[in-house]
Order: structure tokens, then sequence, then C-alpha cells
């Protein structure tokens, strides 16, 4: 189990990686104690660092039409009265440092982010379309591009600032994150890297956004999977150390 999360360690935003260890926690529609454990105690636990934590503001609220029902009655005292009256928390999420290219900061200009920001992306069908046109996920693209950079810095004719991989092509243009109009999540080195497809054109800070979008739905996936079958100590750990439980209600 460590391996695998050493590779989510190693991999950066890659769902696949979580995808593998939830996996694990589950054999045949029902949960595998051990393994859920250990997603747990190495991943939720020891490497909470690699997971995308939630924030929740009190402050700012959602008023919502709650459903009543008769038949029970609710008074201040009762777990959940004071969001039904005042209305939910905004929730955000925030994550390390450690993933540098997908710092919150650098990909939406801001240490916490709402989680409609984060997931809205994949709503985009085109953006979809072209990564999924291509033979692979967000990741396999933004790694194809990361290692034609590296070969393209090393003399010949990878200086030139067009690479193709596998029939694809990269562009490196100029932009500032301070200035020509850029947006915050540019290349490291101010520079701001676009893939040109078949049928478009893709900025590398959307597939950056794209695959911490797939990594946030796979994580919520994960916890889940480590609660099957009433897995309380995993439940713990997974839901009542992440949130409130009143959020959860």
């Amino acid at each position: 189990m460590k391996i695998f999360v050493d590779l989510i360690r190693e991999s950066k935003m890659n769902a696949n990686y979580i995808n593998l260890l939830r996996a694990t926690c589950n054999c045949n529609g029902e949960g595998v104690d051990g393994n859920q454990g250990l997603v747990a105690e190495l991943f939720m636990t020891d490497s909470k660092d690699l997971t995308i934590q939630f924030e929740f503001d009190w402050v700012e609220r959602k008023e919502c039409d709650w459903k009543e029902y008769s038949v029970f009655g609710a008074d201040k005292s009762t777990l959940g009265f004071d969001i039904k009256d005042k209305g939910i928390p905004i929730i955000k999420v925030f994550w390390s440092e450690i993933f540098k290219d997908f710092s919150p900061l650098l990909l939406y200009g801001k240490s916490t982010v709402p989680i409609k920001e984060v997931v809205e992306i994949l709503k985009d069908e085109d953006l979809l379309k072209l990564v999924r046109k291509s033979g692979g996920s967000a990741a396999d693209l933004l790694e194809e591009s990361q290692r034609a950079n590296k070969l393209g810095g090393k003399g010949g004719a990878g200086n030139s600032p067009k690479k193709m991989v596998r029939g694809k092509s990269i562009n490196k243009r100029a932009g500032s994150m301070r200035g020509g109009g850029s947006t915050p999540g540019g290349a490291r080195g101010g520079s701001k890297s676009t893939i040109q497809l078949a049928g478009g054109e893709i900025s590398v800070i959307q597939l950056r956004k794209l695959m911490v979008a797939e990594y946030f739905v796979s994580q919520i996936y994960l916890f889940a999977e480590t609660c099957l079958d009433r897995n309380y100590i995993s439940m713990q750990v997974s839901l009542h150390n992440q949130s409130p439980l009143v959020i959860h209600l």
C-alpha cells in the first residue's frame, strides 16, 4: 500500500493513482477491512499533504429551502439547526504547495478555492472531448508536453519553439504572470504553454485545472470506498476528521 501512496506523491495530481488505491478497498462489492484501514492510515493520516482538504466559511453562507417534516420537531439544541436557520457554509478546498505547478495560487490566484470553482471545468465539454480524443487523460497529455520540453532543451532541433509529440505539437509562447494579459497559473519562468491538437488548442493551465478536479473527485470516491461495509475506523478518519458531522447531516 505504501508503494501506491509513494506513486501518488511522485505523480503530482494524477487521479489514476488515486483510483488504483481505491481499487484495493473493494473486492466484488465488499469492503476489504485491512486495506481500508491502511489507506486511512498511510494516505489520509500520514500523507495528509497529498490530499485536497476542506475549509468551511461560516461567515459567508448560502440559504437553502429545506423540506419541512412536521413529524420531527427541532430547536436550537438540535444538531444542524444552525445550518437550517442561517444557511450552509461556503465550502472551499486547499492543498499543499508540494504540488508546485498545481498550487492554488498559481492556478486560481487564491490560497483556498470554492469547490464549485474547482469542479466547474468538468462541465467544459469541448475541453474534455479534446483530451479524450488525444487517446489518453489530461495527466498523460501534460506528461508528454513536459517530456517534449525537456528533450527540446538539449540542443539541436529541440531549440525550436514548436515540438512534436505523438502527432501533437506544443507551442511555447512568452507571457508574464503580471503582464501580457496572462492569467495566474503560467508555467515556470513566466512562460505560457499550449498544446496543439487536431481539434484545437489546449492550455497547459486548463490541463492542470482538469487534473486537480479529477484528483478531487477521485479522492472523494476513495474516501467513500474506505467506508464500505461500515468500516468505522475509516469512517472516523475519512468523514469526521475531514469535515464536521453537521455538514454530512
